[in-house]
């Protein structure tokens, strides 16, 4: 018993022990481009944001914040989700989605009309939208009024499996509306599978 309670302990300090923080990186955004370079940048607040870093999990270990490309059928209707994370141990641990509801091709879509008669602590994503986590202080900032965000979408190749394109908005604290942070100069260049 004591062997596994001295495990135990080992685990956790070698998991949680190290509390020195990283120092953080300055990035530059990557180029607005259509060649499916897997690129991901904007700029929070004014302070550039790029996927960066490792998240990880006391079970499942660590995984790098790669960008992951959902583009594939929503009830019917083709539907665009992308998400990734910013992560500098003891420092950030961020996370940034964008989603389209209904993909119509290239163009532009801007966040959706909120759903009426809900209580406004009500957590509930518009139809097309930004979602921007700071996890390190359980802040979730999401496209809340109708046209808070735009996203255009500039190439959709369906053959060599290429989305691009660019967003910005302004996205409100979920459960305290009146905070925010805005995002500038977004810009995408993804592929995805079938």
């Amino acid at each position: 018993m004591k062997r596994s309670y001295r495990l135990l302990i080992l685990c956790v300090f070698l998991l949680y022990g190290c509390t020195k923080a990283d120092p953080e990186p300055e990035f530059t955004l990557p180029p607005i481009s259509a060649v499916g370079a897997n690129t991901l940048g904007f700029e929070v607040d004014g302070r550039v944001w790029v996927n960066y870093g490792q998240r990880c999990f006391l079970l499942s270990g660590c995984f790098d914040n790669k960008i992951q490309v959902d583009y594939g059928s929503c009830n019917g209707v083709r539907c665009l989700y992308i998400w990734t994370g910013y992560t500098v141990r003891g420092t950030r641990d961020e996370g940034f989605s964008l989603r389209i509801d209904t993909v119509r091709g290239p163009g532009i879509y801007t966040a959706g009309t909120r759903p009426v008669n809900l209580p406004p602590s009500t957590i509930i994503y518009t139809p097309n939208g930004l979602t921007f986590s700071d996890e390190l202080n359980s802040i979730e900032y999401v496209s809340l009024t109708q046209n808070s965000t735009r996203i255009v979408l500039t190439k959709l190749d369906t053959v060599n499996h290429i989305i691009s394109g660019t967003f910005e908005g302004r996205l409100s604290n979920s459960l305290k509306p009146n905070n925010y942070v805005t995002i500038t100069n977004g810009r995408f260049n993804v592929t995805y599978t079938d």
